[in-house]
């Protein structure tokens, strides 16, 4: 049946993607690598879709059958992320992992194109189709239980890709479109002439922004989880309960969109991150921060999974792998790569704690040497208090902490303290105060501190940095620029009627 197997494709295709990336940002510091070195590691994804933008989908579009080329990409990506587990330095990581995404980016608007091409109501049958990609990426996440470390996901990711090479080669035959006498042979220039149409162009500018909103949630939720008190071994379950949701919601979607129409589901869809991040920002409660992740499921289906449905109906059908490339380049590319950016260095803005630990051998025995500032404006938060984690009495038991130290502030909230006679060996240091927190008043504010105390005086400085985030302003943001762009996509996009598809209609010569 085809359907089972679009569904199959679906479902291996997300299960590669969600068996790495959920791990990488965790694993990348523990490999050593630097905070540029893994920002490169991880735009790798970002740049493959420029790349593949010209390259991969053009071969798709006019010269190769969809499920060869995916047969291929895959079976050359799976090798690459396999070779991962043996890469001994930065420039070998990354260029395997450059490999890899080269050859991964691509396939998401194939697997698209290659459903939206056998079946018969892509309104109708592409969401339970897709929402097997989430049941994937999901079910990427089972094997860490029973094999928990992290390089087992260059084994997980590696067997998977090469598993769909070969079932690509069983998927319905999907022919290349040949260029139209008269027409250029490079699909993708056919495909961005359509941004001349106010619609495409405004639903495309608003794909940038709001797919720069979403990267916010990857790059700070993990923490912020961990900062109103949710165990640490547990965030990646609440993370995947927005992929849960995802299910129910990509089931409904093509009902929704016949009731609510293009517009009004693209604006809820946007309205979910303002929500979510409103609430991340003014009541950061343990249990509606949990709860809220549902959101997540909303603002995919009925914004991304929209979209690529809108582009396959109102867009020809010579262009449409190229069209669903052009839209890959923001949701996959520019609008990642800005937040990338740009988020990180908010948050830095609004660190009001940074503390640094030194490891000093003064008196012949080590010590650790605080420095930096813990600025907060809750009432007689005058000082610091400084504690230790202490091992768990017993394998598997839960670690306890111990005070160590009260340090007072100095102006402007400096704080200059030593902990003297510290022992060999690892230790995580909690520098932890009060500070203003909005709707719910004082909240306790955390700067995590782990080092590694070597035995006698290194040769090389050892010292660690913490930080702790103003998450009431770094989450503004996000929520505003979404409420922003469903503004924008309310007054600005005007999507044709059902069944008069005036976006197909060739774009005004100049």
């Amino acid at each position: 049946m085809i359907r089972t197997r679009l569904s199959v494709m679906m479902f291996l295709e997300f299960f590669i993607w969600g068996a790495w990336l959920p791990l990488i940002f965790a694993y990348l510091p523990e490999r050593g690598f630097s905070s540029a070195e893994q920002s490169w590691i991880l735009n790798t994804f970002a740049i493959a879709s420029f790349v593949g933008m010209f390259f991969s989908n053009q071969f798709a579009d006019r010269n190769f059958a969809a499920e060869k080329f995916l047969a291929v990409s895959h079976l050359i990506g799976g090798l690459a992320f396999l070779g991962l587990y043996w890469a001994t330095n930065f420039w070998s990581f990354f260029a395997l992992m450059m490999v890899h995404c080269l050859f991964y980016v691509p396939t998401i608007s194939i697997t698209n194109s290659i459903a939206f091409a056998n079946v018969e109501d892509a309104q109708r049958d592409f969401g339970p189709i897709r929402l097997w990609g989430t049941i994937g990426w999901i079910a990427a996440a089972w094997p860490y239980i029973f094999f928990p470390e992290r390089t087992n996901m260059f084994f997980f990711t590696g067997v998977a890709s090469i598993a769909l090479a070969v079932f690509s080669l069983f998927l319905p035959h999907t022919p290349p479109k040949p260029a139209a006498p008269g027409e250029g042979s490079f699909a993708w220039l056919k495909a961005v002439k359509y941004l001349q149409v106010l619609s495409i162009f405004v639903l495309f500018v608003v794909t940038f922004v709001d797919t720069a909103v979403h990267q916010c949630y990857f790059i700070w939720t993990e923490t912020f989880l961990q900062k109103i008190g949710v165990a640490k071994n547990y965030t990646g379950t609440v993370m995947s309960i927005g992929q849960v949701a995802e299910i129910g919601t990509m089931a409904v979607l093509g009902m929704v969109l016949k009731r609510l129409g293009w517009r009004t589901t693209m604006i809820v869809g946007i309205l979910g991150h303002f929500v979510r991040f409103g609430l991340f920002a003014f009541v950061p409660l343990q249990w509606l921060a949990i709860s809220i992740n549902v959101v997540h499921g909303v603002c995919y289906a009925f914004f991304f999974a929209t979209v690529y449905i809108f582009v396959d109906e109102f867009l020809p059908k010579d262009v449409r792998t190229s069209a669903q490339g052009l839209f890959n380049v923001m949701i996959l590319g520019l609008g990642p790569f800005v937040g990338n950016l740009i988020w990180p260095a908010i948050g830095e803005q609004t660190a009001p704690a940074v503390v640094e630990a030194q490891v000093a051998f003064d008196q012949g025995s080590p010590s650790v040497k605080l420095s930096g500032f813990v600025r907060n404006s809750a009432s007689g938060a005058d000082k610091v208090e400084i504690f230790e984690e202490l091992p768990p009495p017993s394998p598997g038991g839960k670690a306890d902490q111990r005070l160590v130290l009260e340090a007072p502030l100095g102006p402007e909230g400096k704080l200059e303290a030593t902990l003297p006679d510290i022992a060999a060996g690892d230790h995580t240091f909690f520098i932890k105060t009060l500070r203003r927190g909005g709707l719910l008043g004082d909240q306790p504010s955390t700067v995590n501190l782990p080092l590694k105390v070597p035995a006698e005086a290194p040769k090389a400085e050892v010292k660690a940095v913490g930080k702790d985030f103003d998450f009431q302003t770094l989450f503004l943001y996000p929520a505003l620029t979404a409420l922003v762009a469903a503004i924008l996509l309310a007054v600005a996009f005007h999507p044709p009627a059902q069944g008069t598809p005036e976006t197909t209609k060739a774009p005004p010569a100049h």
